[in-house]
């Protein structure tokens, strides 16, 4: 299996209530830990506000070391999803506080939370994970008084290098349509100040595994920079 994500034991309690756990993300800080993308395609990015505004970005799952202790000695490698284009992830490491879907952004955070955790799959193809990068994008940043598109409205993208990922990101927002409750979602936020806030969607067996206290068993995994 390509994707892992292994997670550290405070998450565990993030799935019966909300918490405010301070801990470090590190994407490409060579003292802490270094990351890498992992499915990805480029997509040109239009958000005004934003520092990658009108330019072509990598988007789909990322890798990064997080430290859910906030010692810096405990990074363990984790797949996130990026919610916010407003902000940098690279740099120094940085702090995150583990966030209820709801507590990050209301109904919206929900409704990314329930998006990422019905559809991420480990058979997903590059342009699948960016497409639904881009639909996490668009619930998070779209004006309230907008439909959800990926290629209207105040956050959108533009197709590049013959990828077709707006209509991709459009098939997982219709999936929203006619959904009245997202008050069980899966998937915890780390929320950041002046960097770039995070999703991670737990797999099921992850969460079976710190439930029954397995975590300790879980191993940090060797990474490559792309």
């Amino acid at each position: 299996m390509k994707l892992k994500k292994l997670l550290g034991p405070s998450v565990v309690l993030a799935m019966t209530a909300q918490l405010a756990m301070a801990g470090l993300v590190s994407y490409n800080d060579n003292n802490a830990y270094t990351g890498h993308m992992g499915r990805d395609a480029k997509v040109k990015i239009h958000f005004d506000g934003s520092p990658v505004n009108h330019r072509t970005i990598d988007a789909g799952e990322m890798f990064v070391g997080y430290d859910a202790t906030g010692t810096g000695d405990n990074y363990i490698e984790t797949a996130v999803f990026c919610s916010d284009v407003t902000a940098y992830l690279t740099g120094r490491a940085y702090q995150v506080t583990e966030t209820s879907p709801f507590d990050f952004a209301g109904e919206r955070g929900q409704k990314a939370a329930w998006l990422a955790s019905n559809n991420y799959s480990d058979t997903m193809t590059d342009a699948q994970a960016a497409g639904l990068q881009v639909a996490l994008w668009e619930i998070i940043h779209e004006d309230s008084g907008n439909p959800f598109s990926a290629s209207k409205g105040d956050f959108r993208i533009t197709n590049v290098y013959g990828n077709d990922i707006i209509s991709i990101a459009d098939s997982y927002l219709e999936s929203l349509e006619g959904l009245n409750d997202f008050s069980g979602s899966d998937g915890i936020f780390l929320a950041a100040e002046g960097r770039q806030d995070l999703l991670i969607v737990p797999e099921p067996v992850t969460i079976c595994l710190l439930a029954a206290g397995g975590a300790m068993f879980l191993k940090k995994r060797k990474s490559s920079v792309k």
